[in-house]
């Protein structure tokens, strides 16, 4: 649902940042909106951001109580200008534990403005006015999506609930869903910051400082996460790498696929190859992925669907014949139709029922 007061179109909102490529994010030094000597309890409201090839979405607060906060975008706007990358730069804010009033933004930036001008997209930015009551000692997020007349932007917990309420809109009784650890790792925001990860998922097992702007937490069985450091100690996630999982689980395996950034599907497609004895309903998963992207030319993108491909080939199992020698013909990338062709050359002839096309 359209959850906005104002919304536009791509060429009305061309005015953001004129610079040429998406970078990683960075910190802002810590923010505040606390009340005059106000001495009672607090939480902290953490803006993100995801960002799709080309361009960034936004997500973040910028009004507390009638009061104009430091936020996501304006973030991004300084500390992308003079540089030649688009860096989205979150911000994380404590406030007071009580009943607030939040104004909060979702926009699409673009890494080359013009493409703006020329976008499909319906709605590149959305205002909503909700009502928030933050627990103490909590870390919330603002998350959101720009997708058409389902744009929507909201404040969730460490689970994923929504817990705003639109000011203007009828009361919705929150879900109260409770994520396992892993599916916790799997949804991590980029921007988050490290109190937001630890509080979902404990001190990590290892810490390495690589330089003296990036640092990396490890869980085990999870990933690394990827943290952005400036003025000192405030870290917002960069990226994330999961695990490949070795389970026999679908639904694991499906939620790692739909969390993954193009990059990421690439290292768990290589993960998956290195496995032994994937089961065929894990297999189904990869022939998924493969029918879904055979028409998609883009190099990340199409490295992944090989590597499905090199996946289902290693399985040795002929259910997967018509799709390898389909791709091998139809699919948009010549590199695609190689591997597809290389490993259907590696699965035998036999008489078995198809993988649905």
């Amino acid at each position: 649902m359209l959850n906005s007061q104002l919304s536009f179109r791509a060429t009305l909102v061309i005015v953001v940042i004129a610079i040429s490529n998406l970078s990683g994010c960075v910190a802002t030094a810590p923010q505040t909106y606390l009340p005059a000597n106000y001495a009672g309890e607090t939480a902290i409201i953490n803006d993100t951001f995801v960002r799709p090839r080309g361009e960034a979405l936004l997500f973040g607060a910028i009004n507390i109580d009638e009061n104009e906060t430091y936020h996501i975008v304006k973030s991004t706007a300084d500390a992308s200008r003079g540089n030649s990358d688009l860096i989205a730069r979150s911000v994380s804010r404590a406030v007071p534990a009580q009943r607030l009033a939040v104004t909060l933004i979702a926009q699409r930036i673009y890494a080359i403005p013009i493409v703006g001008m020329f976008s499909d997209e319906e709605v590149n930015i959305l205002y909503s006015e909700v009502y928030f009551s933050p627990q103490p000692n909590q870390v919330y997020l603002v998350n959101g999506r720009l997708s058409g007349d389902d744009s929507d932007v909201w404040i969730e917990d460490a689970h994923g609930n929504i817990v705003s309420a639109p000011i203007n809109g009828d009361s919705v009784e929150p879900t109260r869903k409770v994520r396992t650890r892993v599916e916790q790792f799997l949804y991590l925001k980029g921007g988050e910051s490290a109190a937001s990860v630890v509080n979902k998922l404990g001190q990590p097992e290892r810490i390495q400082k690589h330089n003296k702007r990036v640092i990396y937490y490890e869980y085990e069985g999870l990933g690394r996460i990827r943290f952005s450091v400036e003025y000192g100690k405030q870290l917002f996630i960069y990226n994330t790498t999961p695990v490949t999982i070795n389970t026999d689980d679908v639904a694991s395996v499906e939620l790692q696929l739909l969390t993954s950034s193009k990059n990421d599907t690439r290292h768990l497609a290589k993960g998956y190859f290195a496995q032994d004895k994937l089961n065929q309903k894990i297999l189904d998963v990869f022939a998924k992925e493969i029918l879904r992207n055979k028409s998609v030319d883009e190099r990340l993108v199409t490295d992944a669907t090989a590597w499905w491909c090199k996946v289902l080939g290693k399985s040795k199992n002929p259910r997967y014949r018509s799709l390898l020698e389909h791709v091998s013909v139809h699919a948009a990338a010549a590199k695609l139709r190689k591997y597809a062709k290389l490993s259907l050359e590696q699965i035998p002839w036999t008489d078995v029922p198809q993988f649905s096309m």
